[in-house]
C-alpha cells in the first residue's frame, strides 16, 4: 500500500499557556500521525492522542533563542475526531500542527531522520537524508529567522504558523514516493537566514518487515 495524505492542519494552532488543544481525525489503514510543536522555551514534556501518549521522534535548538523545534509521531492513531494535546511544565508560547498519513509502515522508528540548525545562510536551503527503503515519503520542518520561506525543489507546503507560506515556522512533505538512497528538500527565502531543520522519512507498509537495517542520523 502506498503512503497518503489522510487529513492536514493547514494553519497551526498557537496558545501561550501549558496545554494545547488541537481537534484531528483520522481515518484510513495503516494510518501514522505526526505532530510538530514549536517549544519556546524547552518547556514541553509530553503530547497526546486521545488520550494516548505519542513519541519524540526529534527535536532541534532553532538558534533563536532557547526555542526548541520537536516532531512527535504515532502509528495506529484512534480513528475518527480526536484532541492532540500538549503538555507544558510551565506557561510557554507554543504552536503545533497535526498531519495524518495512510499506508505507512507500522513503527515508530522513522526510516531517516536528520535534524540541522544552519546558520547566516543564503538561500535556497537544501536538507539531505539516506532513506533505506523504497517508496518513502519525506518530510521537512523549518523554522526561519527572517520567515518568507517557501517550498522549492521536492517540497510541497503543507501548514505554517501564518496564512502566508512558511512565514516563520512550515511544514513540508514530498507528496510522492522517494526511492532509496539520497533524497532532498529545498526551500526558499530572502535574505540570509538562520534555520532549525528536522528531515525524515516515512516507509511505505508494503516495505519489508525486517527493520534491522533501519537508519537514523542526527547532525
Amino acid at each position: 500500500m502506498a503512503i497518503a495524505v489522510d487529513s492536514i492542519q493547514l494553519r497551526m494552532t498557537q496558545v501561550i499557556g501549558t496545554s494545547l488543544t488541537v481537534a484531528h481525525t483520522c481515518t484510513g489503514t495503516d494510518r501514522f500521525l505526526i505532530v510538530y510543536v514549536y517549544d519556546a522555551s524547552n518547556l514541553v514534556t509530553g503530547v497526546t492522542y486521545a488520550g494516548n501518549a505519542m513519541t519524540l521522534l526529534g527535536s532541534t535548538p532553532t538558534g533563536i533563542g532557547g526555542e526548541v523545534l520537536k516532531i512527535f509521531g504515532m502509528f495506529a492513531p484512534s480513528t475518527g475526531a480526536n484532541n492532540v494535546v500538549v503538555t507544558s511544565s510551565a506557561s510557554n508560547v507554543m504552536y503545533c500542527s497535526a498531519q495524518s498519513y495512510t499506508g505507512v509502515f507500522q513503527s515508530i522508528t522513522p526510516d531517516a531522520i536528520i535534524t540541522a540548525n544552519p546558520t547566516s545562510i543564503s538561500s535556497p536551503y537544501t536538507a539531505t537524508i539516506t532513506t533505506v527503503a523504497s517508496n518513502c515519503w519525506t518530510f521537512l520542518a523549518v523554522r526561519s529567522s527572517v520567515g518568507g520561506v517557501t517550498a522549492s525543489t521536492g517540497s510541497t507546503f503543507r501548514s505554517s504558523d501564518s496564512t502566508v507560506d512558511g512565514r516563520n515556522l512550515a511544514f513540508y512533505d514530498s507528496n510522492g514516493a522517494k526511492g532509496s538512497g539520497s533524497n532532498s528538500m529545498a526551500v526558499t527565502f530572502t535574505g540570509t537566514n538562520t534555520l532549525g531543520v528536522i528531515m525524515f522519512s516515512l516507509a511505505p507498509s508494503s516495505a519489508p518487515t525486517n527493520t534491522s537495517g533501519l537508519l537514523m542520523l542526527f547532525g
